[in-house]
Parts: C-alpha cells; structure tokens; sequence
C-alpha cells in the first residue's frame, strides 16, 4: 500500500501539469530534464532511506538534520520548510484541478474551486489514513491508467506516420540555463516521494521495507514519465504544449486510437486530487509530529476523539494550503515547493553522510559516501539556479514564508518547550 501511496504522490503532480512548460524551455529535449531530475531524486532517495532506517519517526527530515547538526534553529527550520514545500505542492495541485483539466467540463473561478477541493480532501484527511490511503490507492490505479493511455495512444499515433520521432535527439538552441530551469520544472514532477518518510512510522518492519519502497517508487515513475514525456515531444511541437492548458490532452486526441479529452481530462482531474491528498495527509502527520515532540504548540498534536487522527494540524495544513492556492500562478506556487525542498534536500543528503558512522547506521540501509555527496551538490547546483532565475514576486512570496517560520520560532521560543526532536 505504501508503494502505491507513493507512486501516486509521485505520479500527480508534475506530469499532468507541467510537462508542457518544460517542453517549453527546452522543446523536444524535455527528457533530458526529467532524467537530470531524476538523478537528483534518486541519489535524495538513498540518502533518505539511509535516515529513515537509522532514525525512525513521523518528524522526517527535521529529526534527521537534529542527529546531525544538533541545532535547535536548524531543526524547526527544516521541518517547516517540509511543511511549507507540501503546502505549496497542494496549492499548486489544487490550482492546477480548479484552472486546467476542469475547463473541459465548466468553467468556475479557480481560487473558489481549489479552496472547496482543500476543503472536500481535508475532510478525507481527518477520517483517517487507513481512508485516505485505500482513496489514494484507488486513484493511483487510475493516474497510472491513465498515463499508460496516453503512451499507447501516442505509440499507435506514431506508427501511423504522426509527428517527428528525431526531433528528440535534435539538440538545436538547447543551452545550460534552459536546460536547468527545465529540470527545476521538471522535478517538481518528482515531489512526494519524500513526503513518505512522514508515514514510515506506520510501516510494519520499516527498516527492510521502506528502501524497497522509495526505489521501486521513483523507478516506475520514472519510467512512465520518460515515455510519456518521448512520446509527447514527438507527436506535438513544443510550442503547442506550451500554449495548452492541459498538455496531454494534445497527445490523446492524435493517432487511430484517439479519445475524447473529457475522459482523460476526468483521469487528469483523479491524478491531480490524488497528489493534493497526500502532500496534506504527510504534511499534517509533520505538524502532528513536531507539536508532540514539542517543536510546535501542543495543540496541533490534538487527535479527533473518534478517529484518532490529528484533526488540528489537519485544519492547520488545509488553511495554509488555501491561503497559498490564492497568491499566484500554478508554476510560480510549483516553483516555490520546489526552492523550499531543494534547500531541505541539501541538508538530508548532508546529514546521511555525517551520521553514516552513527551507531545506528550499523542495521540500516548504507549507500556509499559518494552518493549523498552527489546528492547534496546536485541539489545545491539546482537551488542556486531557481534563487538566481526567480522573479521579483516568487522572491517576495518565499520571503514571506520565511517570515512566517521566523514568527513562529520566536513565538514558540518564548511560550513553548525547546525544540527537541525524539527519535
């Protein structure tokens, strides 16, 4: 179940939403940037599966960085940082359901679609995960479905004489920095596999089963999206993907197997919810996790009488999310996820290489040195190019998040116990 909840985390987000902004930026060598992003994913990945089974626990990266660096400042920084990227990720989500997939059955304002959407899966939320994982599994069959459509679709298309299969090998105009702002997109299709640390303290034997999860869940959605991502760039130019409100749409309407785009606009609408359910569900369980180890107000550690979930932090997430939903465009809101996390992922792969000597390194999973290393300086490389190459308002809107963190870490500091994190 675990593998499915994060193959769909996974799945949601980016390819649906932004693979024609990528291809945009680099037009048919869009794959490029989804394996550059992929790199990154997996070099993090090991890096988290090493923490995960030396350090147990719903606080994630947060508890990781405090057996590393042992500052407290630190420790509430990165765990709201984690906070703030999912809250970003379901903004964007939520957005993107309201203002693109949707319009091919009505058109309603977006901000009062995302925010009754915020509202519909926080319900969901509360209920459960045991709920909220069996919806997310059921519509991980169908985001999955709907992507192996679309390269069918496009295989048969291609057959049949449409498109231009070289354009993919045509590296024309493609320079480093198209190349790096392609990638910076393009791992926002990647966001989620770490928000499963968050529910590995839910895992029965999580030390043997988490790693295979984490790898065999950025695998498969890296297989899908490469192939997806092929047979896009192939079949439709560049330009018009771009242009397109809801990119694959353009593939499925191509070739001898074409489908009407309101089915695979209902499949996208599936593939876009599951993604905005489970960056609330992980961040909530974060927001629970930091109130009880005392990082947080108490309060958020409340849990609903009947179903024992963190109905506080719940309502918490949820109206960050909505305040977010409504202050940009869904690619500034997703580039916003994406600085947050990077930063975040420099100090994860930092922190699994200076506790790889930790005494509770010896039963869990080890990569070689090498790998967080790389991890940390590809994340690093990535994040200074998103700060130098954002605008003016992405700037004001991550300075206001960091404002927000500052407020709450002097509040907490004067009214609440010091951080410590447990594990």
């Amino acid at each position: 179940m675990l593998l499915l909840l994060v193959v769909g985390d996974i799945l949601g987000a980016g390819i649906y939403i932004l693979v024609g902004d990528v291809a945009g930026e680099v037009g048919p060598s869009a794959w490029m940037a989804f394996m550059l992003a992929f790199s990154i994913a997996a070099l993090s990945a090991a890096s988290y599966s090493a923490l995960v089974t030396r350090f147990p626990g719903p606080a994630g990266s947060a508890l990781y960085v405090e057996k590393a660096f042992s500052r407290q400042t630190l420790t509430f920084v990165v765990g709201m940082a984690v906070m703030l990227s999912s809250l970003s990720t379901a903004a964007t989500t939520t957005r993107a359901f309201a203002g693109q997939y949707l319009e091919e059955f009505v058109r309603l304002p977006v901000v009062a679609v995302a925010l009754g959407v915020v509202m519909a899966l926080t319900l969901l939320n509360i209920r459960g995960i045991e709920a909220s994982a069996r919806v997310n599994v059921g519509m991980t069959i169908i985001e999955v479905g709907g992507l192996i459509v679309v390269i069918v679709i496009g295989l048969a298309a291609l057959l049949d004489g449409v498109g231009e299969p070289t354009e993919v090998v045509s590296f024309d105009g493609l320079g480093l920095h198209g190349l790096l702002t392609a990638t910076s997109l393009a791992f926002f299709a990647f966001l989620g596999f770490e928000d499963a640390v968050h529910l590995s303290a839910e895992v029965k034997d999580g030390r043997r089963v988490f790693p295979r999860v984490l790898f065999g869940a950025v695998a498969i959605a890296s297989a899908l999206y490469l192939a997806v991502v092929l047979v896009a760039t192939m079949l439709v130019p560049s330009e018009t993907l771009a242009a397109s409100d809801g990119p694959l749409l353009e593939v499925v309407q191509l070739g001898p197997l074409a489908m009407s785009p309101r089915w695979f606009a209902l499949v996208a609408l599936v593939a876009v919810s599951n993604t905005s359910l489970f960056a609330l569900v992980a961040s909530s369980r974060l927001l629970y996790g930091m109130a009880e180890d005392g990082a947080l107000p108490t309060g958020f550690a409340r849990v609903h009488p009947r179903y024992r979930t963190p109905v506080v932090a719940s309502v918490a997430v949820a109206a960050g999310a909505a305040l977010l939903a409504t202050t940009g465009a869904v690619d500034e809101l997703a580039g916003a996820a994406v600085t947050l996390l990077l930063a975040v992922l420099v100090l994860v792969n930092v922190s699994a290489f200076v506790t790889r000597r930790h005494p509770a390194a010896t039963a869990a999973f080890r990569p070689h040195p090498v790998v967080p290393t790389m991890g940390a300086i590809l994340s690093g490389g990535l994040l200074a190019h998103q700060l130098a190459t954002a605008e003016a308002t992405e700037h004001l809107r991550l300075s206001l998040l960091v404002g927000v963190v500052v407020v709450l870490w002097f509040v907490n500091r004067r009214r609440w116990a010091p951080v410590v994190v447990s594990g």
